[in-house]
C-alpha cells in the first residue's frame, strides 16, 4: 500500500512539472497590409467576410491570397499575443484548427512557418493586384507551398467553402468586440 501511494504521489508531482505546450507558430504583419486601422481587427473582419461566402473570391486570387494570410496570421497572433488573453480558448482552437483546414485545401505544407506562409502571400497578392502573374507564381515557388505555383494560383482564385473558416472567424470577430475581451463593444 505505502509502494502504491508513494507511486501515485511521484506521478501527480511529475505532472505538475511536465513542460508546457510550444506556443503555436505566429507571423508580424507589416504596417497597412489590411488597412490603416487595427491590423488584427482588420484581419479577422477581412477573413470573417471571406470565408462566410467563397464567392467572394472566386475568380480573384488576389482576394484569396489576402484571405489566406489573414487566417494564417490571427489564427497565430490570437492565440500567442498577451492583447488577445482575453479570448476564448474554443475560439483559439478554433483558429488554428481553421489555419490548417485553410492550408490543406490551399497546399500549403502543414508545418510550413507563418511568417513564410504570410510573407509569400503578400507578395502575391500585391503582384496579383499590379497584373505581374510572373512575380506572383515565383512568390509561392517556395517548400511552404506544397504544389506548383500554378496550381496554388488556381487554388486562390477559387477557394472552397471551409466551414471551420467561417465558423471560428465569426466567433472570433464576436469576441474581439466584447468589451471584457479589450475591445469596444462595436465594430472598429
Amino acid at each position: 500500500m505505502r509502494a502504491g501511494a508513494i507511486l501515485l504521489l511521484a506521478a501527480v508531482l511529475s505532472a505538475g512539472c511536465a513542460p508546457e505546450s510550444p506556443l503555436p507558430d505566429s507571423a508580424t504583419l507589416p504596417p497597412g497590409v489590411f488597412g490603416a486601422g487595427d491590423q488584427d481587427v482588420s484581419a479577422v473582419q477581412y477573413a470573417e467576410y471571406v470565408f462566410s461566402d467563397s464567392s467572394r473570391t472566386y475568380g480573384d486570387p488576389a482576394a484569396g491570397a489576402r484571405a489566406v494570410l489573414a487566417m494564417d496570421y490571427i489564427a497565430g497572433e490570437l492565440t500567442t499575443s498577451p492583447r488577445w488573453a482575453k479570448i476564448s480558448p474554443e475560439a483559439k482552437i478554433g483558429l488554428l484548427q481553421a489555419r490548417e483546414q485553410t492550408r490543406a485545401a490551399i497546399g500549403i505544407a502543414p508545418n510550413a512557418r507563418s511568417q513564410a506562409v504570410v510573407n509569400s502571400l503578400i507578395v502575391v497578392s500585391s503582384d496579383l493586384q499590379a497584373g505581374d502573374l510572373a512575380k506572383a507564381a515565383a512568390a509561392v515557388d517556395n517548400p511552404a507551398f506544397a504544389g506548383p505555383p500554378e496550381q496554388t494560383l488556381r487554388r486562390l482564385a477559387n477557394l472552397p467553402y471551409i466551414q471551420l473558416a467561417n465558423v471560428s472567424t465569426a466567433h472570433a470577430a464576436n469576441e474581439l468586440f466584447e468589451p471584457e475581451n479589450g475591445g469596444t463593444g462595436f465594430a472598429e
